[in-house]
């Protein structure tokens, strides 16, 4: 099917909810393999990334409280989900960045799958609890707890492996998530089959000269 005849239409995904830029803004998205327009994306303003960071503190103040098991079980949610979406993630993917369809099937998404399963299975086993008499007549405690909202930036040559190799731990150790994805393939890292609400994705928030239009 040609370009032109398949459009797509990437939206923000802030928590579990989908919206354009509030400008009502868009971004032209080229398929570097035919060099032709495939579909839009939002360009944000920094009232859609204010926006996605206070509903990801929002989710931070529950999501940071869940249990491990809880975590585990979110994570081999979203790898099964992403086998299921398999088709459609390739499409995502080749358009976006022209790349063959059998390797990103064959190399790339078995191993994101495999990452989101190896976090899911640390989110029960994170190092770092100890307690101990280092002074006499005290007992010191270590507890690691979780950071926050993390601000995350991926590349457009692999947009949906970077995705889940910087969302993976920071979910499984109770962090909440802001995504920009590259502005040249923000498709295939779309969360909206497979995000939990704890994951907001405002495209191109993080760049000054994106944001102010530069």
């Amino acid at each position: 099917m040609a370009d032109t005849d398949r459009r797509t239409t990437v939206l923000y995904h802030v928590n579990g909810k989908e919206a354009p830029a509030t400008s009502g803004a868009t971004l032209s998205l080229v398929n570097p393999a035919t060099g032709l327009p495939h579909g839009t994306a939002p360009r944000s303003g920094p009232e859609d990334v204010d926006a996605a960071c206070r509903a990801a503190e929002d989710a931070f103040q529950s999501w940071s409280t869940t249990t491990p098991g809880h975590r585990q079980t979110t994570l081999l949610r979203i790898a099964d989900a992403l086998e299921r979406e398999a088709d459609a993630l390739a499409d995502a993917e080749v358009t976006d960045t022209g790349k063959p369809r059998a390797l990103f099937l064959a190399d790339e998404l078995p191993a994101i799958v495999d990452v989101l399963r190896y976090f899911a299975g640390a989110a029960r086993n994170l190092p770092g609890a100890t307690a101990a008499e280092y002074t006499p007549g005290r007992t010191s405690v270590l507890r690691r707890e979780p950071v926050g909202v993390c601000a995350q930036i991926t590349p457009w040559n692999h947009p949906l492996m970077m995705a889940v190799w910087k969302i993976a731990p920071a979910l499984a150790a109770g962090n909440t998530v802001v995504l920009k994805p590259s502005d040249a393939t923000p498709s295939p890292p779309h969360p909206s089959p497979v995000w939990p609400p704890s994951t907001s994705r405002p495209a191109y928030s993080t760049s000054s000269a994106r944001v102010s239009g530069g």
